[in-house]
């Protein structure tokens, strides 16, 4: 798979946290590699999981970083939902993630 600048970017902008440039730029090539871009978005998600846990992890650890995350970012995260999140996180960090 090759990953274009415009992929490059919105992903970019996706970590960044910058929705309207993601959305921009996720338009441009929406139509004709959504597919690819959802595993280029999955695999980004399952490394920055992987740095942000160290060897050792737990579950606890998990919780405590979901937890702190939606305190922080309350307004910015009341759609995200605890267990996802968490489930998606574990998935990540034991090479399992979910399905859909």
């Amino acid at each position: 798979m090759t990953i274009s600048g415009a992929q490059a970017a919105a992903l970019r902008a996706a970590l960044a946290g910058d929705g309207q440039t993601f959305e921009c730029l996720a338009a441009q090539f929406a139509a004709t590699s959504e597919e690819e871009f959802g595993v280029l978005m999955a695999s980004a998600f399952i490394i920055a999981a992987r740095r942000r846990f160290a060897a050792g992890w737990s579950i606890g650890d998990v919780i405590t970083f979901v937890g702190a995350l939606r305190a922080h970012h309350e307004a910015e995260q009341a759609e995200v939902h605890a267990g996802v999140a968490e489930q998606m996180l574990l998935g990540a960090l034991r090479g399992r993630p979910m399905r859909s």
